[in-house]
């Protein structure tokens, strides 16, 4: 475990310390619904969809990551980066949203960044780990993006990337969350190989997803019946206990395939992990 006075400045600077957080004074827009992070603070904790991408984005830290901080970039309400403290590993939670800010400090999250991580406010060639996780489908410009983080990178630092994989699963969830893209694996890795990456390792993961998906939100959304809501995305986010027990074993298989370093052919969503050349 990384020391844990690991100090924000030796990473950022035109930060102020206020409210419990370091804040940037900026404004933009985000593509993300306005009550997002509200929306994802009440669902997460019961959801075995955030639950489980939990448990393989810690298997692919545990193997993959270098000594040093994690920034979890974009990270919200710091579901993922206080679950990463939990399991040892020391998490920065960097959130352009004012509320995610707050919730990851409800969380007790010690380190939290209230800025877009795309602004003069982060050193280069500094930080040792950076994670994005479900963050590219919102970035309208994703290759100047990948530039970025790979200039905010040390010399072989690591970059974890999760996103929602496959435009044919598109659907009216992606519309409402202020997706601009689905992706596939080879895709994003030639954009990361073109920005300095080498690939480590990618995969698709939830498997067992991507026929529900395909078949309840996607094709519905083709024809135009399905709508998305708070109420519908709640209720497919919970699960009783028989049915939570199933998709945890379920996923369990794909934990191991993964922490094997196996690749898994399809699936929902997809992970890559990469390190700067």
């Amino acid at each position: 475990m990384v020391n844990s006075t690991v100090i924000i400045e030796n990473f950022t600077y035109n930060l102020k310390f206020q409210n419990g957080f370091w804040q940037a004074k900026e404004e933009d827009k985000l593509s993300y619904p306005s009550d997002g992070n509200a929306i994802c603070f009440d669902i997460e904790s019961e959801s075995f969809w955030f639950r489980n991408r939990n448990r393989i984005i810690l298997e692919a830290v545990k193997k993959y990551s270098v000594e040093g901080p994690i920034f979890d970039v974009g990270g919200g309400n710091g579901f993922v980066a206080d679950y990463l403290c939990k399991n040892s590993f020391d998490t920065i939670l960097v959130e352009p949203g004012i509320d995610g800010c707050i919730n990851g400090k409800k969380r007790g999250l010690k380190y939290v960044i209230n800025a877009f991580a795309d602004r003069e406010h982060f050193y280069a060639n500094r930080m040792p780990n950076i994670g994005i996780f479900d963050v590219l489908e919102h970035i309208e410009d994703p290759d100047k993006f990948m530039n970025t983080l790979s200039n905010f990178l040390i010399k072989d630092g690591r970059l974890f990337v999760t996103v929602p994989a496959f435009q044919s699963l598109w659907s009216a969830e992606d519309v409402h969350a202020g997706h601009y893209r689905r992706y596939r694996i080879r895709e994003l890795e030639r954009m990361l190989a073109d920005n300095g990456f080498e690939i480590l390792f990618s995969t698709y993961f939830f498997s067992f997803l991507f026929i529900p998906v395909f078949i309840l939100r996607a094709i519905p959304s083709k024809i135009g019946v399905y709508k998305q809501n708070i109420q519908r995305s709640k209720k497919q986010h919970s699960s009783n206990a028989i049915t939570s027990k199933l998709l945890d074993n379920l996923t369990n298989i794909e934990l191991w395939k993964i922490g094997r370093g196996k690749s898994i052919k399809y699936g929902s969503s997809l992970l890559i992990v990469a390190k700067k050349r």
